[in-house]
Order: structure tokens, then sequence, then C-alpha cells
């Protein structure tokens, strides 16, 4: 076996740094000092993308409010047991990007969202928050079925 290697001695007031105001600054300031940040490099708020819109710049309130008729149902068939909330639209015009949907879906509501067939599939029994989310959204009217 070889020797352990001792920690050096060193008093808690000594600072391994140049001077006693090595560390007090940020990092901002540090960086400043060194000369690699300059004030035209800030991103703009205006500059990034807006969230709740689909790629196009169309947001997804019109997708929930041109449907006339949201079903939502629930289902265990063919899922083993579990329960799966389907959300059908009624009405929807052609062209109407529904994975966008879905997508939003998942992440405001926190489940799983996927499409099947015409509709939508939402893991678990989410029927009341989907009425709910539906309505808070624009739908026209939601039905239970």
């Amino acid at each position: 076996m070889g020797k352990k290697k001792r920690k050096s001695k060193r008093s808690r007031t000594e600072s391994p740094s140049d001077g006693p105001d090595a560390f007090s600054g940020g990092f901002g300031s540090l960086m400043e000092a060194q000369g690699l940040r300059s004030s035209g490099h800030e991103t703009k708020s205006a500059e990034l993308p807006q969230r709740g819109a689909s790629p196009s710049g169309a947001p997804h309130q019109e997708i929930v409010a041109d449907a006339h008729r949201w079903i939502v149902r629930i289902s265990k068939k063919g899922r083993g047991g579990r329960e799966a909330t389907l959300l059908s639209p009624r009405g929807l015009s052609e062209g109407q990007d529904l994975g966008a949907l879905a997508k939003r879906i998942r992440r405001e509501l926190g489940c799983g969202a996927t499409l099947e067939g015409d509709g939508i599939l939402v893991q678990g029994d989410q029927r009341d928050r989907l009425e709910r989310w539906l309505d808070a959204n624009g739908a026209r009217k939601v039905t239970q079925g």
C-alpha cells in the first residue's frame, strides 16, 4: 500500500485566492472584470417564442373553440382493466392539429395523452378535469358520455 496524503494544515482565515475580496462579487461581476461579458449579448424577452402557440402561430384555443361539441367518456376495453378517458371532437374542420392539442393537454394536466383514431386518449379517469379544462379554453359544449 502507498502512503496516505495528508491535507495541508491551513487556518480557516487563510484564503487560497489572491486577495481577501476575490470571492466577494458575483459571477457576473467576475466575468465583466475579465472582459468576457458585454452588455450587447443579453436576450430580450420579446425575442423568446411564446408559449401556448402552435408552430404556425395560431393559438391552441382556436382548435378547442372550433369544434361544435366535445365528448368526454371513460373506457377500460383493451387496456388490461386500466381506465382511460377518450376525448372526441364533433364538427371539427379538416386540417386541425389534434397532436398539438394532445401535447398541450399532457403538459397542462400532467397526464399522458396521445392520438387514437379521431380523438385524444388521456390516461386515467380525467373526465372532470378535462371538462373544466375545455370550458376554460373556450369549448362551446362538453358532453360526458
